[in-house]
């Protein structure tokens, strides 16, 4: 998973390119992790103000390290900042086309916009870093906690297409765990199997990631 930056060029951002690029998941989960506040920051300053409401960076920057998880192996660095600028790439085409999903709903009413969560029992990933940390050490201070939320962003992106689907639908959304079966096709014990292997891999992120901030 995430590993120590502090020895020579092996925290650089192009030598963890060059290993993730190579099949390295553990470089590629420590750059994004590096580069994901500066992307979170990318996607609000060019979102617009009026709508800032109605999309939501986070939904941006799981879309944008799922893209990336799936197509590392195909980037090709051209220069120092290139994997940025791909990352800032990725995330305009996404956030561009949640603007015009927003936009379209506007035009068409009230009756034809999303009418929130299931049930009203919506969290994110903070409230599930909350979750997955009562059972061990919490991150302490802010600048910890905001890394250790980041981190689950990219471990949520990296998981498997099914797992994620159910932490996003069950966790983050709220569903019941028979909405999520019946959205997935699945039986509710297979969503509470894979739920419950989503959140062991997501804390086993959050114990490496806890490790290599403490050596930054």
């Amino acid at each position: 998973m995430v590993r120590d930056q502090a020895s020579g060029l092996e925290g650089t951002t192009d030598a963890l390119v060059a290993k993730a690029t190579a099949g390295d998941r553990a470089a590629l989960e420590e750059l994004l992790i590096t580069h994901s506040a500066e992307l979170a920051h990318h996607i609000t300053g060019n979102l617009p103000p009026a709508l800032r409401g109605q999309v939501s960076v986070d939904d941006i920057l799981q879309q944008v390290f799922v893209d990336v998880f799936c197509g590392i192996k195909g980037f090709a660095s051209r220069s120092e900042g290139s994997f940025v600028t791909w990352l800032r790439r990725i995330a305009d085409s996404h956030l561009r086309d949640a603007l015009k999903k927003v936009t379209r709903e506007q035009r068409a009413g009230p009756h034809c916009q999303p009418s929130g969560k299931p049930n009203g029992r919506s969290s994110s990933v903070a409230d599930l870093v909350d979750l997955l940390s009562a059972s061990g050490a919490s991150p302490s201070g802010s600048a910890a906690r905001h890394e250790a939320v980041q981190a689950v962003h990219v471990g949520i992106a990296g998981l498997p297409e099914d797992q994620r689907a159910a932490v996003r639908l069950h966790v983050l959304q709220g569903m019941s765990l028979g909405e999520t079966a019946a959205r997935m096709d699945r039986t509710t014990d297979a969503v509470r199997g894979l739920v419950y292997r989503a959140k062991r891999r997501l804390r086993g992120m959050l114990r490496q990631s806890s490790l290599w901030l403490s050596k930054k």
